[in-house]
């Protein structure tokens, strides 16, 4: 049983102190589950803290696959999906690894460490 998503915890904690131990293990389950779908040949494309929430047991788990794709050795893809303030630049090329998962992740250990929500970023697709 699911709690909330990452992003109504971040928002609903937003002022409160936050333990880094905590935050680096939180960090720690996205990366392995991240990297147990790409061993499947998945890439979900559209990783932010609204599509990973929080257990019961404080374990995060990912979810919403709605956009994922199979891994292709080109990495060519015929559309955009995603949420652009967490889009790796190669999404707008069309043209996606297993990276562009990673990237998206960047940014949300970004939000979570450092408290910079999307809107105080720039967004990719403005660079």
């Amino acid at each position: 049983l699911c709690v909330s998503s990452l992003k109504d915890w971040l928002a609903n904690n937003q002022d409160k102190p936050r333990k880094l131990t905590q935050m680096k293990s939180w960090f720690n389950q996205m990366v392995e589950a991240v990297a147990y779908i790409h061993e499947a040949g998945i890439i979900h494309r559209d990783l932010k803290p609204g599509n990973i929430v929080l257990g019961n047991d404080y374990r995060l788990r990912i979810c919403d696959f709605g956009v994922a794709i199979e891994y292709t050795e080109d990495g060519y893809v015929d559309n955009y999906a995603g949420t652009d303030l967490y889009a790796s630049p190669e999404q707008f090329d069309w043209r996606l690894t297993p990276k562009t998962d990673v990237f998206s992740l960047g940014l949300v250990y970004v939000e979570m460490i450092c408290r910079l929500t999307p809107e105080a970023r720039i967004s990719v697709r403005g660079i």
